[in-house]
């Protein structure tokens, strides 16, 4: 972040630089003994606002420049956010008639280890709490039966740490060499929650945690 927000500031600061110098080139001037006089084609008016202008458009466009070669210098993530749109599809499963309690989205960000190895994007992921009525069977074969539809399959359902139920899909990465995406199903200490959780390797360098 540090490293984007670098060069806006650099051009901030060059557009206020030219603003003082035009200024104060205006303001030192003094009239002086008439000299030649200078024919300006009709129409060509020329004023002491053109080179602030010029002076602000350049320094903009340096920084921009300057912002997005600093984004390529880490390709990767989530382009697009076509990773995280498979995702929110996925949380498309739950039952129509479930009540939506709360909803978490979670970009790719790249994260950087100053000075040391480690530096890289994190995983996307969506997760979101729901209740419902349904009974455990109608809504794994509910989730089960879209997501399948999707391209999902569907591990072996393990238990979770509550020893509730638990199910586990998961479906290749497309434009991803061997990573996955996956999706899981889970109950929660309150009866009638449930919690389907989605997440997905990033494209490029991965974060491994810790640096």
């Amino acid at each position: 972040m540090v490293g984007l927000l670098a060069p806006l500031v650099l051009a901030a600061i060059l557009s206020v630089v030219a603003v003082a110098a035009a200024r104060a080139g205006r303001a030192s001037s003094v009239p002086g003994p008439p000299g030649p006089v200078e024919v300006i084609p009709r129409g060509l008016r020329v004023t002491g606002r053109w080179p602030v202008g010029l002076a602000i458009a350049a320094a903009t466009v340096v920084g921009l420049l300057a912002a997005v070669s600093q984004g390529e210098r880490h390709p990767g993530g989530d382009p697009g956010g076509r990773i995280l749109g498979d995702l929110e599809l996925a949380g498309a499963a739950i039952p129509p008639d479930a009540v939506v309690i709360s909803r978490d989205e979670r970009d790719a960000k790249w994260v950087s280890c100053e000075g040391a190895p480690g530096s890289g994007w994190t995983d996307i992921g969506v997760s979101i709490r729901f209740s419902t009525s349904r009974s455990r069977n109608q809504l794994g074969d509910r989730i089960s039966g879209q997501l399948s539809d999707r391209g999902w399959q569907l591990d072996t359902p393990v238990a979770d740490a509550a020893g509730g139920p638990q199910a586990r899909w998961s479906r290749p990465l497309a434009g991803a060499a061997g990573g996955r995406e996956w999706a899981q199903l889970a109950s929660t200490d309150r009866a009638g929650v449930w919690r389907l959780d989605t997440g997905a390797p990033p494209e490029g360098d991965q974060f491994p945690d810790n640096c």
